[in-house]
């Protein structure tokens, strides 16, 4: 079994990875023994950061350890929120009231418009329209079915990065994380997989047109933390992923066949959900370990690029259908998957993903929840780090 020391976190040549309960969506933490390295991508919502993992870095730091890195992927409530509960809590950078904090990855406006002027006295009506565009003060946290509403003081993740004196995309020398960029931190190498620029300026144009056509004319960008703001809750906001429906099976009901029926499944259109696209996805190699986390994105838009072995995938967007194809799955040999999810929003995990898992891994590859799926009962093994 992967699982060490009695507390359910996995443990892979030396390399501590922990998946936190983020409900539907991404909180992860990675361990490297040597060069003594912590990452944590992602911080699934505000309620998973005050539940679940404050309490985790306040025993890090603790222990005299820091996380090293941040990488926020993208802009959605269940990646970005808890990061942005971390922050305000942590205060600034040079006295961190939970944890040190050495860099943080992330694309805002910032990186995806360019220059920026000075910032300049805007109208009455733009601030109006930027502040209606800002993120809401109450953030809906999912879990186990139900809507739980915590606050997050209508903050923005530019905003408390800036005002924390973080230190911001530094690795990439202050500008966008994005694809074919590598990275060394000593043994560990990143190499970036996605986002693209193209994807990134289509982002930008796609707010820019949205907020050209509230203020009925075009609006220069100025250093304003506002437009910053805006730009993401216009994304946190305006692009909703859609419900899927799906019947209650499960692994271990052995009267389904359901197994074949959503192994034989065509493939289903890719994921085109601008944010989802825009995912920094992560290859990891250390020492002779290769790791694959991509947030969001959907694998298919660098698979071709991907080596057909691996230590360890991260499901992308939660082992949706849209976001990982068949063949991938078919024809890449992988130790471990990793599944983020309780199961309860968007139809996640897809059952072709979990079908196509099962049939075609020959017993080879372990699957690894963080929660009690219905639809995994009797399979795969649970990360019982807080579930137990």
């Amino acid at each position: 079994l992967p699982f060490k020391n009695g507390r359910g976190t996995m443990k892979i040549n030396g390399v501590t990875i922990q998946m936190l309960p983020a409900a539907s969506g991404d909180c992860i933490y990675l361990e490297f023994p040597d060069p003594d390295f912590r990452i944590l991508i992602d911080g699934g919502y505000a309620k998973t950061y005050h539940k679940y993992l404050k309490k985790f870095l306040l025993n890090l730091a603790a222990e005299g350890k820091r996380l090293n890195l941040i990488v926020v992927t993208h802009i959605d409530n269940d990646h970005i929120n808890g990061i942005k509960s971390l922050l305000q809590e942590n205060g600034n950078a040079k006295d961190p009231q939970i944890i040190g904090i050495d860099e943080i990855w992330f694309n805002g406006l910032d990186q995806c418009i360019g220059a920026r002027k000075s910032e300049q006295t805007m109208t009455f009506s733009l601030e109006n329209i930027l502040e209606s565009m800002s993120p809401s003060q109450i953030n809906l946290d999912y879990e186990n079915g139900s809507q739980n509403i915590s606050y997050i003081s209508g903050c923005h993740l530019a905003q408390l990065i800036h005002s924390g004196d973080y230190r911001w995309n530094i690795s990439t020398q202050n500008s966008l994380v994005c694809k074919e960029q590598t990275i060394l931190f000593g043994d560990l190498k990143i190499k970036i997989l996605n986002p693209t620029i193209k994807i990134l300026n289509e982002m930008k144009e796609d707010w820019l047109h949205y907020l050209s056509e509230k203020c009925h004319k075009n609006i220069e960008i100025t250093k304003a933390l506002l437009f910053d703001a805006a730009f993401e809750g216009f994304f946190l906001n305006n692009e909703i992923d859609v419900e899927i429906e799906q019947e209650e099976i499960s692994y271990s009901d052995g009267s389904s066949n359901w197994l074949d029926e959503y192994t034989e499944n065509k493939e289903t259109e890719m994921d085109s959900k601008t944010t989802n696209c825009s995912s920094i996805a992560l290859l990891l190699e250390y020492k002779n370990l290769k790791m694959l986390f991509p947030g969001d994105s959907p694998i298919q838009l660098f698979e071709n690029e991907l080596p057909e072995e691996f230590d360890l995938i991260k499901l992308p967007h939660h082992g949706s259908v849209k976001n990982i194809s068949l063949e991938f799955i078919k024809n890449t040999k992988v130790k471990y998957y990793l599944l983020s999810t309780d199961g309860n929003r968007y139809g996640h995990p897809g059952k072709a993903v979990i079908a196509n898992i099962i049939k075609h891994t020959e017993n080879n590859t372990k699957l690894i929840k963080n929660y009690n799926v219905s639809l995994l009962t009797g399979l795969g093994e649970l990360d019982e780090s807080y579930n137990g």
